[in-house]
């Protein structure tokens, strides 16, 4: 069976890094090539042309202690997409899987979150908004309390 050809099918990006470098991946299915336009001989720091500049030293840091430990790990990242020229929201999972020899390799997905994190930062912004806006009506009516009582006295 062929697994490179099975992995190639699958539209999300999948990656596989080694124990050497958990910050130089071995392998990228197609989707990871077709979405960042990344050549195939930059597997191992392609990445870093395509992750967004800002998320660069945390995803490092957060990737090397996660593996230090051998724990999974969970992060996000913005990664540019070659055919429109922008950054799109991606969750970073990936887990230790030892292979047959002891060799421990790093599994792991790119999923696209970037609607549903606009959404909650809308939503966000928008309660926050209106929040804002009541705690001024508050105040103000406080104000006007204030007077109303002052005057009647």
């Amino acid at each position: 069976m062929d697994y490179q050809a099975i992995l190639d099918t699958v539209p999300t990006i999948i990656y596989v890094k080694d124990d050497k470098d958990p910050l130089a991946p071995v392998f990228y299915n197609k989707a990871w090539y077709e979405y960042t336009g990344v050549l195939p001989e930059d597997v191992k720091y392609g990445w870093e042309k395509v992750v967004h500049p800002q998320d660069i030293p945390r995803l490092r840091k957060e990737i090397r202690a996660n593996v230090e430990k051998g724990n999974p790990y969970e992060i996000e990242v913005r990664i540019l997409n070659k055919d429109t020229g922008r950054y799109r929201w991606f969750v970073a999972r990936a887990c230790p899987l030892v292979d047959e020899t002891g060799k421990e390799l790093w599994v792991g997905t790119l999923i696209d979150v970037h609607e549903a994190k606009m959404l909650l930062e809308n939503t966000t912004a928008q309660y926050e908004s209106e929040i804002e806006t009541r705690t001024k009506r508050i105040k103000a009516l406080e104000e006007e309390l204030k007077i109303h009582q002052t005057g009647t006295q």
